[in-house]
């Protein structure tokens, strides 16, 4: 259950990352659908998030099944905007090989 709910809190999160605008990265395919539909995109992670912390409050209880989502869904966040812009290479950073 507590798989379950952090796989529910990153897709929150995706759907939160996507529907940004101030992201500089190039979105194709999941993420441009969801930049697509910002309206929708947030409605959906706000919605995730409350389905990922009534599946936390099942299993472990109310006081602690809300902190673990904050804490859970505060890393995946911060995580999250740490390590997407590494994905993505740009030409004037990366060495050519002679």
């Amino acid at each position: 259950m507590i798989l379950l709910a952090t796989l529910v809190s990153f897709i929150s999160v995706v759907c939160l990352y996507g529907a940004a605008k101030k992201v500089e990265l190039k979105k194709t395919g999941f993420l441009s659908r969801l930049e697509k539909h910002a309206n929708f995109s947030r409605v959906a992670s706000i919605v995730l998030l409350m389905v990922s912390t009534i599946f936390l409050t099942i299993a472990l209880g109310i006081a602690k099944g809300i902190i673990y989502s904050v804490v859970i869904w505060t890393s995946i966040a911060s995580l999250l905007l740490l390590f997407v812009p590494f994905l993505t290479k740009k030409k004037s950073n990366t060495r050519s090989e002679v």
